[in-house]
């Protein structure tokens, strides 16, 4: 038994996953790829969701903690985002621009089933605004290839996001610039949006690999 929760965590750190959190906490985990991409690390894009935010890292990995199971949420990829407020620090919802592009999908988990039906819809043509429980990717659409499903074994306590493909033309210093384009749009954000904080830990026995954990 001992020698299988050893590569179960080993397998978990491959990808970027902490065997602790992945086998107790609710989350919710998801990643971008960009299967021809040379660069040595994947650029960083901000991810917001239920009030919190957080970044991908270094691998495109990203994962947000959850106060309970959820059995639908929808995903929107696009550029940027505004705040539309009830009163000065009360946000009622978030919006874009009706002119900008984005991809948006809607997920909804099978009863007694660990599969999730996927359906790409539009949103409102004059006030596209992004519906609670919605994952919003700060990427630019026009980078995006497909959507399609990880390919990973998760704790059940973790809702698995699809993995975002990028485009395979799309270079190494688009993706550069979108990143900063991603963080710069998102600092009107962050006073609203609670930090997802990471605590880094090393493991004993190989001080190389880092392991970095949703709270």
């Amino acid at each position: 038994m001992m020698c299988i929760q050893k590569v179960l965590r080993f397998f978990l750190i491959a990808y970027g996953i902490s065997y602790c959190s992945a086998m107790h906490a609710l989350e919710m985990r998801g990643c971008i790829k960009a299967e021809t991409l040379t660069a040595d690390k994947m650029p960083q894009f901000r991810v917001l969701f239920a009030g919190k935010e957080t970044m991908t890292n270094t691998e495109g990995f990203f994962s947000m903690p959850l106060e309970q199971q959820i059995y639908r949420y929808s995903l929107l990829i696009c550029k940027n985002i505004k705040q539309n407020f009830v009163k000065t620090n009360t946000i009622r919802n978030v919006s874009m621009v009706p002119t900008d592009d984005y991809r948006y999908y809607e997920f909804e988990k099978t009863p007694q089933s660990s599969t999730w039906r996927q359906q790409e819809k539009r949103l409102d043509l004059e006030r596209p605004i992004a519906p609670e429980g919605c994952v919003i990717i700060l990427l630019d659409p026009a980078h995006v290839s497909r959507i399609e499903p990880w390919r990973i074994d998760l704790s059940t306590q973790t809702v698995k996001l699809p993995a975002i493909v990028l485009k395979q033309e799309v270079s190494t210093s688009t993706l550069a610039t979108a990143s900063a384009e991603s963080l710069l749009c998102s600092l009107d954000e962050k006073p609203f949006h609670e930090t997802v904080k990471e605590e880094v830990m090393q493991l004993a026995q190989n001080t190389n690999v880092m392991v970095s954990l949703a709270r």
